[in-house]
């Protein structure tokens, strides 16, 4: 009996959005998770995300997410590689993004659920980075997404969204955002 396949749902728009050629290599991570793909994706973000959670629960203080981004900035010059540095860089510009566009929101930091959307035989695991409300409307983030692929954004946070309506929390297509 064959395996059903998982995966996630940034993986998902990916191969959707993929040039014909290069549709192999984005599913490649996926059949071997193995190799921390999906561990990493998780994770890259983790210092953004938990000073994001310090910073709600601080009342909004600015003074977090500005200790949090020198304390990046500071990090920097040690990076051991350029991996590393992309990464301290991309956290800092999601605090940033973050500070600019969710930062006077009073967001109350709600426990993150384990979604997925299910289609036959296919399961994507959509998760946000952020479930949060406001004023009781859920609104369901993801972190350190652009708007360069806006295809691929869009795909990703309709799958979030999709899976937040099949597990049966009510989100609003406009409250799952980036």
């Amino acid at each position: 009996m064959d395996e059903p396949i998982r995966l996630a749902a940034t993986g998902f728009a990916e191969y959707v959005t993929a040039n014909p050629t290069t549709r192999d290599n984005k599913l490649r991570a996926f059949k071997y998770k193995h190799k921390g793909e999906g561990a990493g994706r998780s994770g890259y973000y983790g210092f953004a995300l938990r000073t994001i959670v310090r910073y709600h629960r601080a009342g909004r203080d600015e003074a977090v997410l500005e200790a949090a981004r020198q304390e990046l900035l500071a990090a920097l010059p040690n990076a051991k590689d350029r991996l590393a540095r992309t990464k301290i860089q991309r956290n800092i510009s999601a605090l940033e993004a973050y500070g600019r566009l969710y930062g006077r929101r009073r967001f109350k930091v709600l426990t993150n659920h384990r979604i997925t959307h299910r289609q036959g035989d296919v399961t994507v695991t959509a998760q946000p980075d952020l479930w949060v409300s406001e004023d009781d409307v859920e609104v369901l983030i993801k972190v350190g997404v652009t708007r360069k692929k806006s295809v691929e954004t869009d795909m990703l946070l309709h799958l979030i969204r999709k899976a937040a309506v099949q597990h049966g929390y009510r989100v609003r297509a406009r409250n799952v955002v980036y």
